[in-house]
């Protein structure tokens, strides 16, 4: 637990150094300026310093492509680094040594490394061809990069430390929610006064309550000048890699850092009202400006956050009605336009409307093989009318349940983790109501699948009824056991559903009805089919 919480602090608040003056500026064409003609592998070591050190393996997540972290159909190359005893030992003071070289790739991958129960570095990008050395002294809490790429990782670092720190100035917001209601809990309280004492000694800023429209309008206008007004230290921050790292790389990463900067402000937009509209879209328009001058640079189709921040701008712009999100695509280079129309469909696959739509236009352009391949698997996976994935699982008594014992039933699967407050909705909203009407109706059947890592986690959220209901056939497709499952149907958002007909064939995937009346009619409509 000590080590942990070290390891914690060392995250929030290493300083990570370099020798510039032994730096010398790349060349166009070096293996490192971006990316490469040949493919060629990443090389990181790590030595870790200090006292009491573990054996403890670290993880080393690597994504050539990526739709999101979560994303079963497309998952990263995973290696489990073994710690080597290190060049020192001095008593209990020591140090451990972790090596990693990743498969050959010629353009720039996105890593994380994991270890003990902390990411050490998250969402870094290798470039082909580097190699670095992670230094990271505990005791000291510090870390520092050296080797003949380091002002790669230095910069990243540094451009991450002032991300974090503009977040950690930004008020906290709870939507939906008033303070009294949150204070009711003693938890909640103690927390709220602690913040409250740090907010009066001017540490942190104190959390706003969004509770009705008028606060909406209240906190998006302070949004909007927020946006209008930010000042950040970036550009101080690249001006001094301007010797040392080719333009590329900057202008990369720099696109990376405004991606991450502005899309926590306009993802939240789904959550305010309608009338605030004409709000929303001024915050669009000024962002989308500040996305296309920073458009042009090499590989985009591999800068992962500033794509996720054009896709939030298109999904932002379709939400009030502005464009529809591939009418937006349109404006850009066809490579970036079919990575984009990919991962938004992989993104966002159970919740638009639109989907058969979608998948076709983005496979009139796709020309990837990592594209097509995402395509085909969600096309196989969730088209109308293809037979259900045969599956086995256990339920709240351990008995293992085949889906083969459902034909003849049309068949309402659900799939829901515990903590997540939509699928705590969707089954007080919709599902529970039509629960209710079918329950005499042997020919309808509820199915709960539930994807937790822990089977007591699970077992314990059944008790509560607050995901599903006793009456339903509840499964556990935790601990890999629904591993398959959940990859073949693409199950990364929450909650997330499919009816089955009579002959268990898919009758409706995708965006479900969010009204009981509309559910309990598709239901009807697969009974009568």
């Amino acid at each position: 637990m000590k080590n942990s919480l070290i390891l914690i602090f060392l995250i929030i608040s290493t300083k990570v150094a370099f020798t510039q003056t032994t730096q010398p500026k790349e060349q166009e064409g070096h293996p490192s300026s971006l990316s490469t003609q040949e493919s060629l592998p990443f090389h990181l070591i790590i030595e870790i310093k200090g006292r009491d050190l573990t054996d403890n393996n670290m993880t080393f997540y690597f994504w050539e492509h990526y739709i999101n972290a979560g994303y079963k159909s497309l998952p990263p190359e995973i290696k489990e680094l073994t710690p080597k005893n290190g060049s020192f030992f001095s008593g209990n003071i020591g140090a451990k040594v972790f090596h990693f070289t990743s498969s050959e790739f010629s353009k720039p991958a996105l890593f994380n490394l994991f270890y003990e129960s902390s990411y050490l570095l998250k969402d870094f990008y290798a470039f082909p061809g580097d190699t670095v050395k992670l230094i990271v002294e505990k005791d000291q809490a510090k870390a520092y990069f050296v080797g003949p790429n380091a002002a790669h990782y230095q910069l990243q670092q540094d451009l991450d430390r002032e991300l974090q720190k503009l977040i950690r100035l930004k008020t906290p917001v709870m939507h939906g929610a008033t303070k009294e209601g949150l204070l009711k809990d003693d938890r909640n309280r103690i927390l709220y006064e602690d913040a409250q004492g740090n907010y009066i000694r001017g540490l942190n800023p104190l959390m706003k309550f969004i509770a009705n429209p008028e606060d909406q309008k209240t906190y998006l206008l302070s949004v909007k000048d927020e946006i209008f007004n930010l000042a950040s230290l970036e550009n101080l921050i690249l001006q001094t890699y301007q010797e040392v790292i080719s333009q590329q790389i900057i202008q990369f990463l720099h696109a990376e850092y405004i991606g991450k900067l502005y899309f926590r402000e306009i993802a939240s937009f789904k959550r305010f009202d309608a009338t605030l509209n004409p709000i929303k879209q001024e915050i669009l328009n000024y962002v989308k400006t500040i996305a296309d001058n920073n458009i042009t640079f090499k590989d985009i189709d591999q800068a992962f956050a500033f794509q996720d921040l054009l896709i939030e701008l298109a999904f932002g712009y379709n939400l009030i009605g502005v464009q529809n999100a591939f009418t937006f695509f349109e404006q850009y280079p066809s490579g970036l336009k079919e990575v984009l129309m990919t991962r938004f469909i992989g993104k966002n696959f159970s919740s638009q409307k639109q989907i058969d739509y979608f998948l076709n236009e983005a496979k009139k352009i796709a020309t990837l093989s990592w594209t097509n391949q995402v395509l085909d698997q969600l096309i196989q996976s969730r088209s109308i009318g293809s037979k259900f994935k045969e599956i086995l699982l256990p339920d709240e008594d351990g008995v293992i349940n085949s889906s083969t014992d459902w034909e003849g039933k049309v068949v309402l699967i659900d799939f829901w983790f515990t903590g997540c407050k939509a699928c705590i909705d969707y089954y007080e909203k919709c599902i529970k109501p039509a629960e209710e009407y079918f329950k005499d109706d042997p020919n309808v059947l509820f199915v709960s699948i539930n994807s937790d890592k822990n089977e007591s986690t699970w077992l314990k959220s059944l008790q509560s009824e607050r995901y599903t209901s006793k009456h339903a056939t509840n499964l556990f497709a935790g601990q890999d056991q629904g591993r398959d499952l959940l990859t073949y149907y693409n199950i990364n958002s929450y909650p997330s559903q499919l009816l089955l007909d009579k002959d268990l064939k898919i009758y409706r995937s995708g965006s479900f009805a969010r009204v009981p009346d509309a559910l309990k009619n598709l239901i009807f409509e697969a009974l009568t089919k």
